[in-house]
């Protein structure tokens, strides 16, 4: 560990109150900058090691538990974490070339980086080392250097570089807190990144308007600094003349967003013109390839083009394992599987693009998740279905492209085996996008006792618009200041064991606080009703659904003289108002990907989403003892999650009640609906 560092973690650990990061780049002679960044490294290489550190805005910095002496001697710990300034630097040398689009002069990278001309020179050296054969500095003496390469490589390398030295919250500040007194600094500064901040910002939102979709935060700050790109090359380099083919088309939705991006900008900033097919198209697969904050329960078959099928086929395989493995069923959300086939797609774009993924440059937002069940069931299967369809990848680069995916997936589990009736009111803020909410939502629910009121929906606005008492609790992954109730900071990075213990303290407190305080207002509890209509009208149960299934609920013995398909749309289609065929395909379809079996409870679920029937419906072929019994469940294209919902708590009632499989197995239809109505009255209980 750098001495800097070591100095850094000594003045932490010295201190009971919070240090300013001022205080801190005074006492080891570095900038503000850097001592961000450090703190960055240190975060990461302590809570590795149990050690949790604290980060909030305006206030400080401060050690939560004690340094292990032992972390302070480890030579270990210095390779571990040693990143030092120089390694840094030629990262900020490649986005200068990159951003100047032609010959630079050595003297004036050192000049903005306060250094010297043979240092540049080495860095330089440095970064060939890393770079891709395809790209080419180019050296002429008394002219400088320039970067040569395809035009369309050069900016996906800025993609994935940019961003992980300009986080996107530093795209809404102002430069009234930047320092200026070493070249990393002056650099960020120089090269302008905010002056066009309104203009950008209006041309992502026409373009989401367009999409009908949100952005995550990190996908904004990416396809800002796309837009900045744009605007430091063109006026250089010209349009965009050749663009590589892909094996995968882009939807016609990106590329009306593009054009409209482009229209939206008028030509003040991007001398671009909605006529030019090649920067349109570009500029749709860029679109094409960013994540989404939030899905809408509609289709989202437009928006995939030719991925539809191979990412359905690895959203299908991957849920049947893990429906079998965690004893869920997981088919009943549209929303989740709709944010799947976004995210995954995005992810298949990402890769076809070629925008690496560097770990020298950009470490993984969520170190310890990647083995996650979930996130090893997609990695498998993708690599499977996206094989022949897109250049040479790995299974590492594979796993950092869809870990969001894998975090709701995994989220979702979470929230289906722990659930509670609400009684906190919490408020979730992540940057890092909708796959890490869901997770902190999942360890909310997971350590809260029965149960939260969750509302996890990003809104860039909230500190400025938050309502004093609205909440219990705000879960934030960034400093933020918050009003009128408790706020828990937490770190990206943290292992899962780590938030729990965060949010098991303050449901301690809060329980201790809701004992001692006078009972809530009439108006208190009408903001509590409030809150709960917006955050959790996804979670609840309708009294009509669950009526209408409870009815409908057939009971069969297994006729060996039909096929169990046949015998299960017959069943389904019993009022006359199904199409029989078209249930047969879907059905098929289902199960193509493989068979849903809760092995030790000897029970087999058979199900789908389908156009043939009008409403949520459910029954069980019963068998003899040596085959599983058979659980029917179907459900229209079009439903919505509070119509599945009641579906998917016959599932878990399989292994929440643990005499309902032999209820299944052998009562007859009187004694299962009843069994069905003493569950869902506790649910409403």
């Amino acid at each position: 560990m750098t001495s800097r560092l070591l100095a850094v973690i000594k003045l932490l650990a010295e201190s009971s109150d919070y240090t300013t990061v001022e205080q801190i780049a005074e006492a080891t002679g570095a900038g503000v900058r850097t001592i961000h960044r450090d703190l960055e490294i240190l975060e990461r290489s302590l809570s590795l090691r149990g050690v949790r550190l604290e980060r909030r805005r305006g206030v400080g910095v401060r050690l939560i538990d004690p340094v292990p002496k032992r972390l302070m001697e480890s030579a270990d710990a210095v390779r571990f974490s040693a990143v030092s300034e120089s390694g840094q630097r030629p990262l900020l040398i490649l986005l200068y070339m990159i951003l100047a689009a032609d010959w630079i002069k050595l003297s004036e990278i050192a000049h903005v980086l306060f250094v010297s001309d043979s240092t540049v020179s080495s860095d330089i050296s440095a970064l060939e080392e890393i770079l891709p054969g395809s790209i080419y500095i180019e050296r002429q003496k008394g002219t400088g250097v320039r970067m040569i390469a395809d035009e369309t490589e050069i900016r996906m390398l800025f993609l994935s570089a940019f961003p992980n030295l300009v986080p996107v919250y530093l795209l809404y500040g102002d430069e009234s807190g930047v320092e200026t007194e070493n070249g990393e600094e002056r650099l960020l500064r120089l090269i302008g990144v905010r002056a066009c901040r309104d203009r950008f910002f209006t041309m992502i939102r026409a373009a989401e308007d367009i999409l009908r979709h949100r952005l995550s935060p990190t996908s904004s700050g990416m396809l800002y600094s796309y837009l900045f790109l744009l605007a430091r090359r063109i006026p250089v380099t010209g349009n965009l003349q050749r663009l590589a083919p892909s094996g995968m088309n882009t939807p016609e939705p990106y590329i009306r967003a593009a054009r409209c991006m482009l229209a939206a900008d008028s030509g003040e900033l991007l001398s671009v013109s909605t006529e030019e097919d090649q920067e349109v198209l570009l500029l749709a697969r860029v679109l094409s390839s960013l994540e989404i904050a939030a899905v809408s329960a509609d289709s989202v078959e437009n928006y995939l083009g030719n991925l539809w099928t191979p990412v359905n086929s690895v959203i299908e395989h991957t849920l049947g394992r893990l429906e079998v493995s965690r004893r869920v069923w997981l088919h009943d959300d549209r929303l989740l599987l709709n944010y799947l086939r976004m995210t995954l797609a995005a992810a298949a774009r990402r890769i076809d693009l070629g925008i690496p993924r560097w770990r020298e440059i950009g470490l993984h937002p969520y170190p310890g998740l990647e083995d996650t069940p979930e996130a090893a069931a997609l990695v498998s299967q993708f690599m499977i279905e996206m094989e022949e369809r897109l250049p040479e990848f790995s299974p590492s680069q594979v796993r950092r492209e869809i870990h969001e995916a894998s975090l709701a997936l995994g989220a979702h589990i979470e929230v289906l085996q722990t659930r509670h009736a609400p009684e906190f009111r919490v408020r979730i803020l992540c940057v890092e996008g909708l796959g890490m909410s869901d997770y902190i939502a999942a360890l909310v629910r997971d350590v809260f006792p029965r149960g939260v009121l969750i509302d996890s929906h990003w809104d860039p606005g909230f500190e400025e618009n938050q309502t004093p008492g609205e909440y219990d609790l705000v879960v934030s992954s960034f400093p933020l200041k918050v009003r009128g109730c408790r706020h828990v900071l937490i770190r990206a990075d943290s292992s899962p064991q780590e938030i729990r213990g965060q949010l098991r303290e303050t449901a301690a407190e809060l329980e201790t606080r809701e004992t001692n305080e006078e009972p809530e207002k009439p108006v208190q509890k009408e903001k509590r009703r409030e809150v709960a209509k917006v955050s959790e009208q996804v979670q609840e149960l309708s009294l009509p659904v669950i009526m209408s299934v409870i009815s409908g609920f057939f009971v069969e013995k297994r006729v060996p003289e039909l096929g169990l398909l046949a015998q299960a749309v017959a069943a389904l289609a019993r009022r006359g108002d199904c199409d029989n065929e078209i249930m047969i395909v879907d059905f098929e379809r289902r199960e193509s990907y493989g068979s849903l079996i809760f092995e030790e409870l000897n029970v087999r679920i058979l199900h789908c989403r389908t156009e043939g029937i009008p409403e949520p419906r459910a029954g069980v072929i019963q068998t003899v003892p040596m085959e599983p019994t058979v659980l029917v469940l179907a459900a229209p294209l079009t439903a919505s999650p509070v119509q599945t919902h009641a579906l998917s708590e016959i599932v878990i009632a399989l292994t929440d009640f643990g005499d309902f499989a032999e209820v299944l197995s052998r009562g007859n239809r009187r004694e299962i609906q009843g069994r069905l109505l003493t569950l869902f009255s506790q649910k409403f209980g």
